[in-house]
């Protein structure tokens, strides 16, 4: 199952993280962590990915896995990473899209269900500004305000009709928009528009749609109670919106604060990011402090593995300065302004197979 919404780098912020790109070429600006594996985009433009290849998501035109970060060859200029289950996709400084690894459903965006162990161009779209893959489809903004869907779409995730399991080449979604934003969670997707609201498709049973039933919805459906969203993080079973003057407000099954089929507060003021994942949020709050909340499976808040879960957003121990967290399934990154990427947890096989990485302490990722 992917992390969902683990990119966070929204349109909004483009300009400003432009500007404050790092002098070490080397150092990462951005990282995305998959059900399997992870990918860090550096200040140089360059694409490194690790953790599992079964299906050639590292992109390096083979299958064995990789303990350590290596790069995805042939990709220059890369500005923002999202990974799935088992595939990647990146979107380039000229607003190009490419994808590789599983192509199952057709994920890759490529006219087929084939994998794919380097990344391969997705063709039929205007240039993009933002993007997001889910377990299994990957959906993108373009920059005019266009979206557009590929892959699965078995819960309606890809926005189109029932009875539509797949979608092999890019789709644009009617009747939504102008959009600024899109996050995808494991078998749902929403979208921000320019006008502030939020807007979600696909699996409901959690209320993860935010429009106050647990129906199915295979068209966008506006989340209630959000306006004047800046922001979106997406996790399996629910999403978060940062909202005007850094607060947040999140609906479906978060695993602990917020939640419901309708979008419910949470006691935080001053989020400059946020994040979701497995269960799991965390919120960075004004000066660096992440502060998380959610399942705590295999102990990944520092909370002792006994504590099935941290119901209210509580400080990560000893982690200050971050920029942005990551959350995966069981494996996650905290990225500082300055400094290596930090990560800890563990990578699996896809579909909970057998661990790639494993650590329980913050361990520099260069």
């Amino acid at each position: 199952m992917a992390s969902g919404g683990c990119k966070r780098r929204t349109p909004d912020e483009a300009s400003a993280t432009t500007a404050a790109t790092p002098s070490d070429p080397n150092q990462a600006t951005q990282v995305a962590i998959g059900g399997s594996s992870a990918c860090a985009v550096l200040a140089s433009g360059a694409l490194q990915c690790w953790g599992d290849n079964s299906y050639g998501q590292l992109g390096d035109g083979g299958r064995e896995s990789r303990l350590v970060p290596g790069p995805v060859p042939g990709l220059t200029g890369v500005v923002e990473v999202d990974v799935g289950d088992a595939h990647a996709c990146a979107r380039k400084r000229d607003g190009t899209v490419w994808c590789w690894g599983q192509g199952s459903d057709g994920a890759l965006g490529t006219g087929s269900n084939q994998n794919a162990r380097a990344p391969a161009q997705v063709a039929g779209v205007p240039p993009a500004q933002d993007i997001g893959t889910s377990g299994g489809n990957t959906c993108m903004v373009a920059v005019d305000g266009g979206l557009w869907c590929w892959g699965s779409n078995v819960f309606g995730e890809s926005a189109q009709p029932a009875g539509t399991r797949s979608v092999l080449a890019p789709t644009l979604i009617a009747g939504l928009g102008p959009a600024a934003e899109v996050e995808t969670g494991q078998n749902h997707t929403c979208a921000r528009l320019r006008d502030g609201t939020v807007w979600c498709w696909g699996y409901n049973s959690s209320g993860q749609v935010g429009d106050g039933t647990s129906v199915q919805r295979n068209a966008p459906a506006q989340v209630l109670g959000v306006a004047g969203a800046t922001s979106l993080a997406v996790g399996q079973s629910h999403a978060c919106a940062l909202v005007a003057g850094g607060a947040v407000t999140c609906w479906g099954s978060p695993g602990g604060a917020g939640g419901g089929r309708r979008a419910t507060a949470v006691a935080l003021a001053g989020v400059v990011d946020l994040t979701a994942g497995n269960f799991s949020t965390c919120a960075v709050v004004a000066g660096g402090v992440p502060r998380c909340w959610g399942n705590n499976y295999e102990g990944k808040f520092f909370a002792p593995r006994e504590v099935s879960a941290v119901n209210e957003p509580t400080a990560l121990p000893g982690v200050v300065g971050a920029r942005s967290v990551a959350l995966g399934i069981g494996y996650q990154c905290v990225l500082s302004a300055a400094g290596p990427l930090r990560c800890w947890g563990t990578l699996r096989q896809p579909f909970g197979s057998r661990s790639v990485i494993r650590t329980v302490v913050l361990h520099p990722v260069t």
